[in-house]
């Protein structure tokens, strides 16, 4: 499984647009599977969420694996995941 640093994208990850500029980003190189790491993510909006997880998930069974996540990016993780169905692998690191 590969792993996509998130903080490539910066500590910050809010806004619908910059959500869907990053997935466009993230989709010219990725290979499935992928592990989303939040090493350095201090903050994730669900907007931004929905324009990435929500791709990547479906694109992985509705399934996604992620590590090094802080409380408040874990929250809003679960919340997009209950809204879009997606479980949510939390991978211990």
């Amino acid at each position: 499984m590969k792993i996509l640093m998130m903080n490539k994208y910066g500590s910050v990850l809010t806004g619908r647009e910059f959500g869907k500029d990053t997935m466009e980003k993230i989709a010219r190189n990725i290979e499935y599977p992928v592990c989303l790491d939040f090493l350095g993510v201090n903050s994730l909006g669900s907007s931004f969420a929905d324009e990435v997880i929500i791709p990547i998930a479906k694109n992985q069974q509705n399934k996604i694996t992620v590590q090094n996540v802080k409380t408040a990016v874990w929250d809003c993780l679960q919340d997009v995941a209950t809204d879009g169905g997606i479980e949510i692998d939390r991978s211990i690191t």
